[in-house]
């Protein structure tokens, strides 16, 4: 099972991308680097790569301050950026404003229904991030960004509003899902362990109309991630998983817990943000699907929840014991995962 797991996922976890600058290539080749301009003379920086997404055809890249030393509102804020072919160089795709500190996450979707299940002429596949929005100087807002590939040009739309400064006005997990009774198609956008729901509506800016009111609320800690497994979705909250019951008045279960290490701390605070990076991955000993997840902190794992027995909770790789095997030393703690995984079968 963990050579099979090795093999098949990738960890978004370093500040700067690499890509392979051909097939036949032979290793690889620095990509982009922080501080430049691109062809429009607009300034290209960031201090973390943290996602990179695939969209019709071009390759977008979400950028983070985090690491910034001028504060904002000082510098410029996060960045999405935009390679049109392998051949062409990276330029500046869409500027956020100075209090936005990060681009949490960034998805292509697609979505095949209207709001009330009735299947489009053509799916819409939209390009959709996430962004942190830190409050300085004004009030914050939780805050999903839509991109106009007709227009190129970004759509913001507000879920909601908080007091300035409040730092936990950030969209940290997209993940869409069909209704499996309603046949709606659906799109989800999480900020701290509130759960907000979309669907394709051409008539509204962004194309997705978002429900004024959250389908789920828990305030315990973030949720840090969607994944759909055997057709169901779930998300990652700490210290669970949720599943969502499908239907005309939804509902979202708590199916498994699981600890973190004494004396952890919300992650509001700097403690672990728990599982992230749920991904589907074939059960190797049987049929359907394992939800295949990562832990965050001192006692960091790969595990794999398995939905047929009994949704148990099974540690694949233990980060601590695997890091002291390769280094000769122990990590203190481990940020893994840190924003999805991907199964290499479905981008070889």
């Amino acid at each position: 099972m963990k050579k099979l797991i090795t093999f098949q996922i990738i960890f978004v976890l370093f500040a700067v991308i690499f890509t392979m600058s051909s097939a036949n290539a032979g290793g690889w080749k620095k990509s982009y680097h922080a501080g430049t301009f691109d062809k429009n003379l607009n300034y290209m920086g960031g201090t973390e790569i943290m996602s990179l997404t695939s969209h019709k055809g071009k390759l977008y890249a979400a950028t983070g301050m985090w690491m910034n030393s001028i504060p904002l509102p000082d510098s410029i804020g996060a960045q999405i950026l935009v390679k049109e072919s392998p051949g062409k160089k990276w330029k500046l795709d869409y500027q956020t404003g100075k209090q936005i500190l990060r681009v949490d996450c960034l998805a292509s979707i697609t979505l095949g229904t209207d709001g009330k299940g009735n299947k489009l002429s053509q799916p819409v596949n939209l390009l959709v991030a996430g962004l942190w929005d830190t409050g300085s100087p004004l009030a914050a807002a939780a805050t999903v960004a839509v991109r106009d590939d007709e227009k190129n040009k970004w759509v913001t739309t507000d879920l909601l509003k908080f007091p300035a400064g409040n730092y936990q006005a950030m969209i940290r997990a997209i993940g869409t899902h069909k209704d499996r009774i309603t046949g709606v198609d659906h799109v989800f956008a999480a900020f701290a362990g509130i759960i907000y729901r979309g669907m394709y509506d051409s008539t509204v800016p962004g194309q997705i109309r978002w429900e004024s009111k959250p389908e789920f609320m828990n305030v315990d800690d973030r949720l840090m991630s969607f994944g759909e497994c055997n057709g169901e979705l779930y998300a990652a909250i700490k210290p669970a998983i949720y599943k969502r019951i499908d239907g005309p008045t939804p509902a979202w279960e708590k199916v498994c817990e699981y600890t973190t290490f004494p004396g952890d701390k919300p992650s509001s605070q700097g403690g672990s943000s728990g599982m992230r990076g749920l991904t589907a991955i074939p059960n190797p000993k049987g049929d359907g699907e394992l939800l295949l997840m990562a832990l965050e902190g001192r006692n960091p794992k790969i595990v794999y929840l398995d939905p047929a027995d009994n949704n148990s909770i099974t540690t694949d790789l233990d980060l601590s014991a695997f890091f002291k095997e390769q280094w000769g030393a122990g990590m203190v703690y481990v940020l893994t995962a840190y924003n999805q995984a991907v199964d290499l079968k479905q981008i070889a």
